[in-house]
């Protein structure tokens, strides 16, 4: 084969593999950009946004200890089965706990038992969303009543986002069990 016939050959492989790539970015945009709606009662990740309505999410976390190792279990809604995955993200912000998140409605209750002695965080917020343009999308909620243990945390309604929470933190020790009943408003 000629000098020019492998230099020919060598630029048909690097265009091919060019054509590849810009295939296989553009089929991730694609996928990216489809944004599917829908109604999350409970979750360990990131829901996709549904922009008609409001989301409540509700993050209880712990410092990290073992991120293979629940600090406590969290049950929604009176359901006997706790949440079965920690959320993943949590462990690179150094803790570790779920994130619950309701479309439906405008009350969430959820018990939480204590497997070890810890100090648990309840972050009201809203939803995570992050526009085309990298930044966070701010959805506000308002947040009307929030109780741990029967005793009223909010004095008055608290308005958040995201990067904006309501925090509360208590203090447990194994076998402690803890009632949290959090009311939001539905207005956009």
């Amino acid at each position: 084969m000629s000098n020019e016939n492998r230099k020919a050959t060598k630029n048909n492989k690097k265009y091919a593999i060019l054509a590849i790539v810009v295939i296989l970015v553009a089929f991730g945009l694609m996928r990216n950009n489809s944004v599917e709606e829908t109604t999350t009662v409970a979750t360990t990740e990131q829901a996709s946004v549904a922009k008609e309505t409001t989301i409540a999410r509700i993050d209880i976390s712990t410092p990290l200890v073992n991120a293979d190792e629940p600090q406590f279990e969290v049950y929604v809604d009176g359901s006997e089965e706790p949440l079965k995955e920690q959320a993943s993200w949590m462990p690179q912000y150094n803790s570790q706990g779920y994130s619950v998140q309701k479309q439906d409605g405008n009350e969430i209750n959820i018990k939480i038992k204590a497997l070890n002695t810890a100090k648990i965080t309840i972050s009201l917020r809203g939803i995570w969303d992050r526009g085309a343009d990298g930044n966070l999308i701010k959805h506000p909620i308002t947040y009307t009543a929030f109780q741990i243990n029967n005793e009223n945390i909010l004095t008055e309604p608290q308005t958040v986002w995201f990067a904006e929470p309501y925090e509360q933190s208590i203090d447990v020790k194994n076998g402690d069990e803890i009632i949290i009943n959090v009311n939001w408003s539905n207005v956009q």
